[in-house]
């Protein structure tokens, strides 16, 4: 779009933690994402970086864009997790106009990192903090009551060796 403004904020975080610099800064108006940005400090101007926020010039690839006196959206794409969280700003917003600037203290964003929060399990994420159901576990051993990984101290082989893989049986 040749219409836009800029959105700064000094901090930008997830769960109470900056967000780190490989996740994105998106701004929206409604559904249409109209500008992002890689949230990496240090390759932004003085370390504070800008989301761009794009209008409807007119154009056919514009429509949805902001209009003027319209507030627009933000939120987060986590890197790490794959997940989208809606993000507040600690302020009201102003309302979009051409070629603006416009300065917030904070965005902060809440919500599940979904991830696989059972610790008996091989991918096991000590981020999450909600459960995706990919938690994954090593079937080659189960314990008395056929529980995946669960006491390998009670888990044997065909042979009775503890956590054994069966090569020790005589035929």
């Amino acid at each position: 779009s040749t219409l836009q403004a800029f959105y700064f904020f000094d901090d930008i975080t997830l769960n109470g933690n900056s967000i780190q610099s490989d996740d994105w800064v998106g701004v929206f108006n409604g559904e249409i994402c109209v500008g992002a940005r890689l949230w990496d400090t240090g390759s932004c101007g003085g370390g504070m970086c800008d989301i761009p926020a794009m209008g409807d010039d007119g154009s056919a690839y514009t429509v949805g864009y902001l209009q003027a006196g319209d507030i627009p959206t933000f939120k987060i794409y986590d890197t790490s997790s794959g997940n989208v969280f809606n993000a507040i700003p600690s302020a009201d917003v102003d309302s979009w106009f051409i070629n603006e600037f416009f300065m917030n203290d904070l965005l902060e964003a809440t919500g599940d990192m979904l991830g696989c929060v059972d610790e008996t399990a091989c991918n096991y994420d000590s981020d999450a903090t909600g459960d995706d159901g990919s938690c994954e576990y090593n079937t080659s051993c189960y314990d008395a009551c056929g529980v995946p990984n669960g006491d390998n101290s009670t888990c044997a082989d065909c042979c009775g060796v503890p956590n054994g893989d069966g090569s020790t049986c005589d035929g």
